[in-house]
């Protein structure tokens, strides 16, 4: 059977202890001098503090991990007052679920993952790349996803037309950064990476920001189809919990929550010649959340985690207004040694 890649994916797990790492980084005296004056080696000590017998790092220096991932996306928006005629206005499009296969190979914090699907779609050219930094104090990720394989439908007042799969293409960019407070007894990286192993039950609050910038388009085809572009530029912001549950030992059940607010947003809907734009000054809000359950046996794991980040606009009674969802299952199995 001929394997097909569907794509590449980068992944770079920057935890809050490396291994070997602490009894080499501060030699240079002049090094040390300049963290002392500058306050970066305090905050360095202070975001590698833990309570040991809350959490751990894996034996072993190296991981490989096997991994089944299903993901997909989900865009929907409604106008009103659209034209000369005030039509009504409404989208759905979302795309085909995709499988695909992850082989990941890392140590000392850094890992590296290619992805493929030996049952791919010949009309399916989605790309998605996403960069991963999970540390137990700070954290980042960035994705970027162009994909292809969508359909859905669009109507104008009673009028509905079908939106064949292949016609939208979709551009989406984020940016998710996340802060905890307490990183002493709680490891984020412990359920959604495995990269840590949680030994007592233990949450914590979570600080989070968050870009996203969104491009959609639907051509005309003929037949009165409405040429369709949608964008949007969002910054939110907002405070949300996490906790990993120890039920036995080499057990862990693990779940985020972060609802933000939209403190920027830049958002219009083009439909032919008509433009509707969405502004700040009404509600909205985006989100992420992870769920994970984990269970070690000796130096092998076992994982399955879900993952989903979207937008929320409450705004009913506006003109324009979109939701979109981006998710994410996977299972895993990995061995540390």
């Amino acid at each position: 059977m001929k394997l097909k890649k569907s794509f590449i994916i980068l992944v770079l797990s920057l935890s809050c202890y490396v291994a070997g790492a602490q009894n080499s980084f501060w030699l240079l005296d002049g090094l040390k001098s300049f963290a002392r004056f500058t306050g970066i080696k305090a905050l360095y000590e202070y975001a590698h503090t833990r309570d040991t017998s809350f959490y751990e790092a894996p034996p072993g220096v190296f991981c490989v991990r096997l991994s089944e991932n299903m993901m997909g996306t989900y865009l929907g928006t409604r106008g009103s007052e659209l034209g000369e005629q005030n039509r009504n206005f409404r989208t759905k499009i979302k795309s085909e679920n995709m499988w695909n296969n992850t082989i990941t190979v890392g140590a000392y914090g850094l890992a590296v993952g290619f992805t493929f699907n030996p049952f791919a779609n010949s009309k399916n050219n989605d790309t998605r790349f996403t960069l991963t930094l999970n540390g137990n104090f700070l954290g980042l990720d960035v994705g970027y996803y162009k994909i292809n394989s969508l359909s859905g439908y669009s109507r104008l007042n009673s009028q509905r037309h079908e939106i064949a799969y292949g016609d939208p293409s979709m551009k989406f960019f984020m940016i998710n950064a996340y802060g905890v407070l307490n990183h002493k007894h709680y490891s984020y990286p412990a359920g959604i990476g495995q990269a840590y192993i949680q030994k007592k039950s233990s949450g914590s609050l979570l600080l989070s920001a968050n870009f996203d910038r969104l491009h959609t388009s639907v051509p005309d085809r003929g037949f009165d189809e409405p040429d369709i572009s949608i964008n949007s530029s969002i910054i939110s912001v907002g405070v949300g919990y996490g906790y990993n549950y120890v039920p036995a030992k080499d057990w862990l059940v693990s779940f985020t929550v972060i609802p933000r607010f939209v403190v920027y947003n830049s958002s219009y809907l083009d439909v032919d010649k008509y433009h509707m734009s969405e502004t700040f000054k009404r509600p909205s809000v985006t989100y992420s959340g992870n769920f994970a359950v984990v269970r070690r046996i000796g130096n092998v794991f076992l994982a399955i985690t879900a993952v989903a980040d979207g937008y929320q606009s409450y705004h009913y009674a506006s003109r324009f207004s979109f939701d979109q969802t981006q998710w994410h299952m996977h299972a895993h199995v990995g061995i540390n040694f």
